[in-house]
């Protein structure tokens, strides 16, 4: 991938998770839905992309650990 990809990527994975936490903040997502926990999910596997990608690893470590809760949420959610 070339790095404009990427930092698409990154974009739309930080997209992705603030529109999650804006659905959940004005009741138009539930937080344990299959919805929010795949944006999340899709939203942190981007971001961590892109970070790993830069060798930034503080921000990367946080995403996988936020992908992994998204994960646990999904098979909550099933």
């Amino acid at each position: 991938m070339n790095e404009k990809t990427i930092n698409i990527l990154g974009w739309v994975g930080v997209g992705l998770i603030l529109l999650a936490y804006a659905g959940v903040s004005f009741n138009q997502v539930q937080p344990q839905s299959w919805l929010y926990q795949t944006m999340n999910l899709v939203g942190s596997g981007f971001i961590v992309v892109q970070t790993g990608y830069r060798k930034d690893y503080q921000p990367m470590s946080l995403n996988i650990v936020w992908g992994l809760i998204a994960v646990f949420g999904l098979i909550s959610a099933f």
